[in-house]
Parts: C-alpha cells; sequence; structure tokens
C-alpha cells in the first residue's frame, strides 16, 4: 500500500475519525512518536512527517473489536509489524470519501505492544489541545520525548518522522 506525503487536510479528518472509533469504544489511547513530538512541541503536525502516530492499550480481544470498528468507519486496515524493540503496530490507512482506501491514504501506525519505558511513560497522559480538541499524550510529555528523540526541542533534527527500525511484517 502507497501513500503520498501528508496532506494536513486528510490528517485531520483522519485523526478525527480515529477519535471516535476509539473514544466510541472506550479505548484507552493517545498521540504518539512523531505525531505527540509535533502537536507537543508545535501544536500542529510535524511539516516533513508522513504518518500518524497512535499508542492504544488494549487487549486482544479490544484490538479485534478496534480493527472491525475502523474498517467500518472507512480505513483500510493493513499489515502488522514487529520493530527490533520488541514494540508492535499496525497499519491503517483513511482518506476521507474512499471506504478502504488503495492508494492516497492518511497512514495511521497503531501502536499496541510497548517497551517497558513506554508502558511506563503511558500509564497516565498529559493533554495537549489541538483544532478546538484535547488529545492525550504519555506523561510526563518532556520525559517521553527525551526518551523517543533525544533534544525534541531542537526543530532542526529530522529525526522525529525516522520511526522504529522494523524487524518483521506479517
Amino acid at each position: 500500500m502507497k501513500h503520498v506525503p501528508m496532506d494536513k487536510d486528510q490528517a485531520d479528518k483522519a485523526l478525527l475519525a480515529f477519535k471516535k472509533v476509539a473514544d466510541g469504544l472506550g479505548l484507552d489511547w493517545c498521540l504518539f512518536a512523531g505525531t505527540a513530538l509535533g502537536m507537543y512541541r508545535d501544536g500542529k503536525f510535524i511539516p516533513h512527517d508522513d504518518d500518524i502516530d497512535l499508542a492504544v492499550k488494549a487487549t486482544p480481544e479490544q484490538l479485534d473489536i478496534l480493527w472491525r470498528g475502523l474498517h467500518e468507519a472507512g480505513f483500510k486496515v493493513g499489515r502488522f509489524c514487529e520493530n527490533m524493540d520488541g514494540t508492535k503496530n499496525r497499519h491503517t490507512y483513511y482518506k476521507e470519501g474512499t471506504p478502504q482506501p488503495e492508494e492516497g491514504g492518511i497512514l495511521v501506525d497503531v501502536f499496541y505492544i510497548f517497551t517497558e519505558e513506554e508502558k511506563n511513560l503511558t500509564m497516565y497522559y498529559d493533554a495537549v489541545p489541538y483544532k478546538d480538541e484535547l488529545y492525550l499524550v504519555p506523561h510526563p510529555i518532556e520525559a517521553y520525548l527525551q526518551h523517543a528523540y533525544g533534544e525534541w526541542w531542537d526543530t532542526t533534527l529530522r529525526n522525529a518522522a525516522m520511526g522504529k527500525e522494523g524487524l518483521k511484517i506479517g
């Protein structure tokens, strides 16, 4: 599945669509990785980022319900990924007006298995405002960002959108 550079208007729609599904299911979720960085540091998506990163704390049964809910909401539910650090995520894609987009959708990476450090930093949440909504981020956010990106405050560094190194895709 190919995705294009992130159209910020479509990204806003994808984020709201995910929020509607996850909140409707009562799931515990937050902005994660580069999305959390951009929303906290810049108040918006990072200009060079090409996906939305979210974290969901859920049982396998809840995840199955989430995948079905996302599919019903028009998301293309894609492949599972296992990263070098043992974390896992699933690629989903969204394009308003195009159910289960084959091309041109916004990549929404949904992380659901975490490192111990990430687990500790997602036990509680901080909130960041974005477009008249509040979104949760790991707590304490600055410690999370330091863990994930090192000098996260330096906007000249491009490591914020590099993602995790993949190991297996299934």
